[in-house]
This record gives C-alpha cells, structure tokens and sequence, in this order.
C-alpha cells in the first residue's frame, strides 16, 4: 500500500457514476477511505517506492505543530467514520435486531458512540443469522480504517509525555493501543466469517485490503501473524510481499 492520492478520489469519480444511481452505504464507506492521503497529508505523500506504514512511522519525527495538524486531521476523519457508522446501524437495524437464529443480542445493537474514540464491539451473531457477507465487508474496511488512523494518533502520543491522560482517565498511548487491538479483532471476525461463508460475490476480496492493513498496524505480534496466515491461505499476496517481510 503506497502513500499516494487514490486515483479515484477526484471530484469526478466520486459523483459522475452516482448522478443516475444512489450511493449505497459501501459507497460512502469506500468514499471515506479514499479521501484518506488526500486530507491527512501525510510525510513523503506521492513520492515513488514509500509505503503507507513508512509514512506513518515518520510521523514522530516531524515538528510538533505539523503533528497537531496530522491529528487534527485525523480526528475528522475519525468524525466521519463515526457518522457512517451511525448511517450503517439505521440502514441494517432490520438484520441486526435480534433474530429466530440469533439466540443472544448483537453487541453492534447496544453501541453508545459517545466520542470519536469510542470503541466499537462491531461483529456479533446477526451476521451470520442473516447472511450478511457485503455488510461483513463493510465492517471490516471500516474497522481497517480505524486501526490507520488510530496507528497515527498512537504514535503521535508517543511523543508526548506520558502523564496525558484522555477523556475517561486513560493515557493517549493506552486508548488508541486498545482501539488498535479492539479494530483488529473485528476485521478478524469479519473475515473469518466471510472465510466461512466463501461467497462468490467478491466480498472475500474486498475483505484482503482489512488483513493487509492488520497484518502491517496490528501491534500485537499474535494479530499480525494470524493477518499473514489468513492472507497465505486465500492467496491474496500481492506483488512486492516484502512490506509483509519480517523486516517491517
């Protein structure tokens, strides 16, 4: 994955094919997610041969005013993400209530998102009560997107000194280390499901982009070995593997 501007974020590709078709909610989701190295502005952005993940390491050695931008940034799209969730749950309220094959209540039912760092229990019975391989999907770009952008605001609080403590009493470091976590363990829910389900439609692929991302952010070293172990397995290793090497 390289730090350069989606080639499909242009103003253009983002409203001409939807003047005579409603955008769905994977469209705005996909939407999001391209505007990404557009509005965080990243170090090294467009420069041939750098990765995203190298782009992001070299946050912690910019200036402390360039960080405040980048997690200014950050936080809004965060903000975005929170408000897509929010049109997620009211578009699917239907499959995610609770249902005859559904013997306990889905956790996704229950989330209060009171701040953009609030950390979402995403997967529960409900996706695989109804079948919901697209909405699988979505779950697991979206948990994707948060560990990128909860990476970033991790190492950001890295450099500051480590008595901040965030709204609820945690340190900065603490609370995006556990969204990290929490985030990587909903793509895994998703994709195992999707792993399960096998469905022919493509969303199995979709969901490749969420295990790459686990397998390069994850910090825990069980969670990027078990990324790596499901992208060997549906043999979606792209060229240039070496960003998966152990030297990353």
């Amino acid at each position: 994955m390289q730090n350069r501007s989606a080639n499909f974020s242009s103003p253009e590709w983002l409203t001409i094919p939807f003047q005579q078709k409603h955008k769905i909610c994977y469209d705005r989701l996909i939407d999001i997610l391209l505007s990404f190295t557009k509005v965080m502005r990243l170090p090294s952005m467009n420069q041939r041969g750098v990765t995203l993940r190298n782009s992001i390491h070299r946050i912690h050695d910019l200036s402390t005013a360039r960080k405040a931008d980048i997690e200014e940034r950050a936080m809004a799209l965060l903000a975005q993400l929170q408000s897509w969730w929010l049109e997620f749950r009211e578009e699917h309220y239907g499959i995610m209530a609770l249902g005859p094959k559904c013997p306990s209540t889905p956790e996704a039912a229950d989330i209060a998102v009171a701040s953009v760092s609030t950390l979402l229990p995403l997967s529960g019975p409900w996706m695989v009560a109804n079948s919901e391989t697209l909405a699988a999907s979505m779950v697991s770009i979206y948990s994707a997107s948060h560990i990128i952008l909860h990476t970033i605001l991790f190492i950001i609080s890295l450099s500051r000194p480590p008595n901040v403590m965030g709204l609820e009493g945690q340190s900065a470091v603490d609370t995006h280390q556990a969204a990290i976590s929490a985030y990587a363990t909903s793509v895994f829910d998703a994709s195992l499901y999707l792993d399960m389900i096998n469905p022919f439609c493509g969303d199995a692929v979709r969901a490749s982009f969420s295990i790459n991302i686990v397998s390069q952010f994850a910090l825990e070293d069980s969670q990027r070995d078990e990324a790596r172990q499901l992208l060997n397995r549906w043999n979606v290793w792209s060229r240039g593997s070496p960003h998966f090497s152990e030297s990353t």
